[in-house]
């Protein structure tokens, strides 16, 4: 605090404190105007409207989007108290003296969320007028007023903690949470929030090698803590310095092997996130026998594990490792996704980027998919094995999305044993892919599938044949699509009719082996109605 001030008044700020204009002036201005007339009338005269509005607010007494409102129009207009705040030490403690009894609503809150959004974009304008100052105020007025917050609520940790960081410059991070764990004097909620701190970091530089060591130093507390949890978060902060600087974890090898049994969910999975950030390091490669020590570190897990979520994370952290050290990981890797039931094989293959577990440490796990550091056909194999045990009678969105990433490209024709492999597929989904024509929300995306399956067998190959032969169920489905027999008067959807239109032309336009075998198999449906649409329907014209 001293410092502060002594910095606050050698810039000459004490001599201008009578030219500061109080915060609650200009926040009782955007009250006056954005507060609809008749809860201006209910607020408490004898106290600012702000201060009043903020009662109301936290006893339930006005509407919370009403509130909302007005709080935005404050978030818009933030910009006019940043002079204030920085000049004056008093209008910083008041700031966070009206504002803190919102942060006490639940997270969910609108109004939460709104004052979060406030207090984070205020410390952002103020870091970059002044960041010694904007870091000084906070750890003096702001940061006691959250530590209660801290303590009690770990949901509220990381927004709370995010706002931290935007009063506070990169280079003043070590200071502040020194001053955090001072202020906590609760090592476990501590050590819960340096991980939640370490997650936020954009990355370590040479100048801020005094952090990183910080860091690890309670990563290294936190993995012989007695709470899972925290052994599973200080495991987390791991994953970060395994992926920025590897050989500062490779002295930690025996720790992590003694960690091989924990048996909490979450320690093994962020166990996995370890081994695999480290083996998909270059630097490690000529490392050849910690390598070795990190793939049967990883490998004990993934055997041992019985929950499907470590299954889920293992197959997904794993997979990029799996073109460096395919040899000794492949087997074990193919059992764990072979290990999955079809709801969690096909969610961890088409998901995307943003798919993340929230465990109970809240440290994000994030999921991506494995498929495209697969064999193609070996996914589409274990999508068709999982359908069947299943006994799924239909295709759904993700089983098509993973169709579409696995023939995004043509698979090798000239290889025997692959065409064999992906004839199999097919043949296994047979009745699966023709009938999703029918469904209006994989209609579109099963054309292209079925488009790109069928042509990338050559035209004359054994296995195009045996495909070909199979456009007697396409002729089934067509039947469906434009002359259902089970309710006539309810016919599929316009998508559906385009879509089935659309696979019968690409597959006429396709060569004349495929055009022949189309004509066969609508000669031996013979239904008028079915050759009719498809020979007249086409799809509306575009703006139609």
């Amino acid at each position: 605090g001293d410092g502060v001030l002594g910095r606050m008044q050698s810039n000459g700020v004490q001599n201008a404190l009578a030219l500061v204009k109080p915060i609650t002036t200009v926040l009782n201005e955007i009250v006056a105007q954005a507060l609809d007339p008749k809860e201006l009338k209910l607020l408490d005269q004898n106290k600012d409207k702000v201060v009043s509005l903020v009662d109301r607010l936290v006893s339930s007494k006005i509407a919370a989007d009403e509130a909302q409102r007005v709080l935005e129009a404050i978030r818009k207009q933030c910009e006019e108290l940043v002079q204030s705040l920085l000049n004056s030490p008093k209008e910083f403690w008041r700031l966070f003296a009206i504002f803190t009894n919102v942060l006490s609503l639940p997270e969910t809150s609108p109004c939460y969320s709104s004052v979060l959004g406030l207090l984070c974009e205020i410390g952002t304008k103020m870091t970059e007028k002044d960041a010694f100052v904007a870091c000084g105020l906070f750890g003096e007025y702001g940061l006691p007023k959250l530590v209660p917050i801290l303590k009690a609520k770990p949901s509220k940790r990381k927004g709370l903690l995010w706002m931290t960081y935007c009063f506070c410059e990169a280079s003043m991070h070590l200071s502040v949470i020194k001053a955090l764990q001072d202020a906590l004097d609760d090592m476990g909620c501590f050590l819960q929030c340096i991980v939640i701190l370490m997650h936020q970091e954009e990355g370590f530089s040479e100048e801020s090698e005094d952090l990183l060591d910080l860091y690890i130093y309670y990563a290294m507390t936190g993995l012989g803590h007695q709470s899972a949890s925290l052994r599973a978060s200080a495991l987390s902060m791991l994953v970060l310095v395994a992926e920025q600087s590897p050989l500062l974890v490779m002295p930690m090898l025996e720790k992590l092997e003694a960690m091989r049994d924990d048996g909490w969910w979450e320690v093994s999975a962020q166990l996995l996130r370890v081994c695999a950030a480290l083996l998909a390091q270059e630097d490690l490669s000529p490392r050849e026998a910690e390598c070795e020590t990190v793939r049967n570190l990883a490998l004990d897990v993934l055997r041992a594990s019985q929950s499907p979520l470590v299954r889920k994370i293992g197959v997904s952290c794993l997979a990029p490792c799996l073109k460096r050290h395919g040899g000794a990981l492949m087997e074990d890797y193919v059992a764990a996704l072979q290990a999955l039931n079809e709801r969690d094989f096909s969610a961890v293959m088409a998901t995307d980027h943003h798919h993340q577990i929230l465990g109970n440490s809240l440290s994000h796990m994030p999921i991506i998919s494995p498929i495209h550091a697969l064999p193609p056909l070996l996914v589409a194999e274990t999508l068709a094995r999982k359908i069947e045990e299943s006994q799924l009678e239909n295709l759904e969105n993700e089983h098509v999305h993973v169709l579409l990433e696995v023939l995004a490209v043509p698979f090798d024709a000239q290889d025997e044993a692959t065409c064999t492999g992906w004839l199999a597929v097919f043949k296994k989904l047979e009745l699966h892919v023709y009938v999703a024509l029918a469904d209006q929300e994989l209609a579109d995306n099963i054309v292209a599938v079925l488009h790109r399956w069928i042509t990338y067998f050559p035209p004359k190959s054994a296995e195009a044949h045996d495909v070909l032969a199979t456009f007697s169920t396409l002729a089934k489905s067509l039947k469906l699509v434009y002359n259902p027999e089970n309710n006539p008067d309810d016919p599929a959807p316009d998508v559906c009719k385009r879509a089935a239109f659309d696979l019968v032309r690409h597959l006429r336009n396709s060569g004349d082996v495929y055009k022949a075998a189309v004509e066969k198999a609508l000669a031996e449906l013979n239904d008028p109605l079915v050759a009719e649409a498809l020979n007249a329907f086409a799809p509306p014209a575009e703006g139609a």
